[in-house]
């Protein structure tokens, strides 16, 4: 048989029950250690994504570098096939491109420049009969490391070989 002094003695139970269970809850007995621990991964994944971040930046930066020199080393590449041209015994190699010279119809004039510093440049110079008014030089610059390449192109007007149209 319930009475009402046991119904207050069950409620009472039930309300030390629940100030017991919200007590353990709001402990903050042992939330040292998992704290600690979450902070250093926390900070330990952010280490090494700067870390990996600024690896990939120095590596780009370097590569970046080494295909600006592969590109300059093209570029003076062209320089020298296009002073062969124009002054070798007075333009003589020069009008080989020409309507009437042994290079008019398309076939190409190659050459490979060993002895630069810091690479080797391999040279093409060739007229395409469809545009006729233009030879065009490629240069294509490999650096000793075999990292940095580059190519470059020129077209040289043929009736003014001093209008250069320079691609890369």
């Amino acid at each position: 048989m319930i009475t009402a002094k046991n119904k207050n003695k069950d409620i009472f139970e039930g309300l030390e029950m629940k100030k017991t269970l919200i007590k353990k809850v709001c402990d903050n007995n042992g939330i040292a250690l998992p704290s600690v621990l979450l902070a250093m991964i926390v900070l330990a994944v952010i280490i090494i994504a700067v870390t990996a971040l600024a690896t990939s930046n120095t590596r780009q930066l370097a590569t970046q570098e080494l295909n600006l020199k592969a590109h300059y080393l093209a570029r003076s590449g062209i320089e020298i096939a296009y002073t062969a041209l124009m002054v070798d015994y007075d333009g003589i190699l020069f009008s080989a491109f020409e309507d009437n010279g042994a290079y008019a119809n398309g076939e190409i004039l190659g050459a490979t420049l060993n002895n630069l510093p810091g690479g080797t440049v391999d040279l093409t110079i060739q007229r395409d009969p469809a545009s006729s008014d233009y030879v065009t030089i490629t240069a294509f610059a490999e650096l000793d490391d075999g990292i940095g390449r580059s190519q470059v192109v020129v077209d040289i007007n043929i009736d003014n070989q001093e209008d250069l149209i320079w691609r890369n």
